[in-house]
């Protein structure tokens, strides 16, 4: 479009409409954590797992609007305080009665729950203070842009982060 900071543009052959440095800038996210555990006693997995499961489920919910398929990914979550010290709630928690294991770096498959009942915890903190940027690939509209998340680039989100690890075991940790 010509609009962003100048130096990337011209960088890449682009003409400069508009300068403004701050376009590309700022970016935020939420960065998340995963713990994946088996279960004693039957999850969605066990449904959603075998082909012959993955069918009846997705024919269930085409012909009811029930089932697994009709409800969100996170049965349940909370936000909470890490410590004494947060004045108000600084971590969401998940919950989900389902686990997959993340496609290795750079590949896209088809997310597939684990092949034993398992389940999900997960936390992010809710006000991270990193922050990185996007800038252009080429001057191709089509490629796809270079995205620089920046994550855990200050010591309050690395802290956090530590943090839920620990809330995350404690919660583990506790009886039924």
């Amino acid at each position: 479009s010509g609009i962003g900071a100048g130096e990337s543009l011209k960088a890449h052959g682009l003409e400069v409409l508009v300068e403004r440095k701050a376009v590309g800038r700022n970016l935020q996210d939420h960065l998340g954590l995963d713990y994946l555990y088996r279960s004693r006693v039957p999850t969605l997995n066990d449904q959603l797992y075998p082909r012959w499961g993955k069918l009846w489920q997705g024919l269930r919910y085409v012909l009811t609007r029930r089932g697994p398929l009709s409800l969100s990914v996170n049965q349940a979550g909370g936000f909470v305080r890490t410590g004494p010290a947060a004045a108000r709630p600084n971590m969401q928690l998940y919950f989900s009665p389902v686990s997959y294991t993340r496609a290795p770096k750079g590949k896209r498959p088809l997310m597939n729950p684990d092949p034993f009942s398992g389940f999900l915890l997960g936390f992010q903190p809710t006000r991270p203070t990193s922050r990185g940027h996007i800038g252009l690939r080429s001057a191709n509209p089509m490629d796809a842009p270079e995205i620089h998340p920046n994550s855990l680039a200050t010591e309050k989100d690395r802290e956090e982060m530590v943090e839920g690890c620990r809330v995350m075991r404690q919660i583990a940790a506790a009886p039924a």
